[in-house]
């Protein structure tokens, strides 16, 4: 489940709904959330730096619109010395940030996102090197260099969203398992990828590109394609040992080739128009299979007479209630429950 958030708390909200529960419970994790300037303090970002230095990453602290204003002025992070988890996100400019980032020497999950941003040197920080979450989205500004990532030993997730150059500098990181490439653009070649010995877990969206014929791992287990435009070509053989596949928003997908992941698990496939084959299906060892918009397929066909004997939980569905309810018919006569959990867990 997702963490409780608590939104801009008056300072007594802090004790009964983060001190105590974070306290209480060992597993429990909470979010703190400040969306303008004038719902805290010094003595209030003073009182949660206590939580963060007791807790540990249980206690995100996030930052985000502070709108209408001048943006977000990074200064106030020195009121949290301890902080191990920050998020500056949904910000559309920041004022001071490499600086103030710079002095916070526990972090270790990090996750920014900016309209316009401008830090030249903020990955090449220093105290950067405990981090073993990193979220970077920029839409406007410099191109950031990727290169100082390689230096982050301890680093196992990493999202970029943000034109950025040195990405080959990240092939051999021995710990990275999971990573998220967003809108990189048509000439980046993805085979980075292919050259992290310990990933798991690759998401690939938006941005275009026919195909990614260089992208071979043998080790993945999770793969995500969200909406890469002109894709026409996914080539799962390269992923013998996939577990689990998301196909999202894919117009010209025509076909996919389940023999090519014999390992194969878990499949969602969702507002993918032009997708009218799923060779293999009826032979694969799906375990849960999900169909959302996948008008080109016959459903109901494929529904009574191609589904893999190893299945166990079905979502079909059209957004035609007709037919919606002929699904729904055929999935009770065989005793196929709808998922009971997300896809990707949280």
């Amino acid at each position: 489940m997702p963490s409780p958030r608590l939104t801009n708390p008056a300072l007594a909200e802090i004790e009964e709904h983060l001190a105590q529960p974070l306290s209480e419970q060992p597993s429990a994790r909470r979010i703190v959330q400040f969306d303008r300037r004038a719902a805290y303090d010094g003595a209030m970002l003073a009182r949660l730096d206590t939580l963060c230095e007791r807790h540990g990453e249980r206690l995100e602290v996030r930052f985000y619109s502070h709108e209408p204003g001048e943006g977000f002025d990074a200064s106030v992070l020195q009121h949290l010395p301890q902080v191990r988890s920050l998020t500056l996100d949904c910000l559309r400019q920041t004022h001071g940030l490499q600086a103030a980032l710079g002095n916070l020497a526990h972090l270790e999950a990090f996750a920014l996102q900016v309209e316009h941003g401008d830090f030249p040197g903020l990955l090449a920080l220093p105290n950067l090197a405990r981090l073993r979450t990193l979220r970077v989205s920029q839409d406007r500004g410099p191109v950031l260099d990727l290169a100082p990532l390689a230096g982050l030993g301890q680093l196992h997730t990493l999202a970029l969203s943000a034109q950025s150059h040195h990405l080959q500098a990240l092939a051999g990181h021995p710990g990275l398992e999971r990573l998220y490439l967003h809108r990189q653009p048509h000439g980046t070649p993805l085979d980075v990828a292919n050259h992290l010995p310990a990933l798991v877990f690759l998401s690939v969206s938006f941005g275009s590109r026919e195909a990614m014929p260089e992208l071979r791992h043998q080790g993945l287990r999770e793969l995500e394609i969200i909406r890469v435009r002109g894709l026409k070509d996914l080539q799962l053989e390269h992923f013998p040992g996939l577990r689990a596949l998301w196909v999202e928003d894919q117009a010209q997908l025509g076909r996919l080739d389940l023999e090519g992941a014999p390992e194969l698990h878990g499949l969602l496939l969702s507002t993918c128009k032009s997708l009218a084959q799923l060779h293999g299906l009826a032979a694969s060892r799906l375990a849960d299979l999900r169909l959302r918009t996948v008008p080109a397929l016959d459903l109901l066909a494929l529904v009574e007479n191609q589904l893999p004997a190893s299945l166990c939980t079905l979502e079909a569905w059209t957004g035609k209630r007709k037919l919606d309810i002929q699904l729904q018919e055929i999935q009770q006569r065989k005793n196929l429950p709808r998922p009971g959990q997300p896809f990707w867990p949280v």
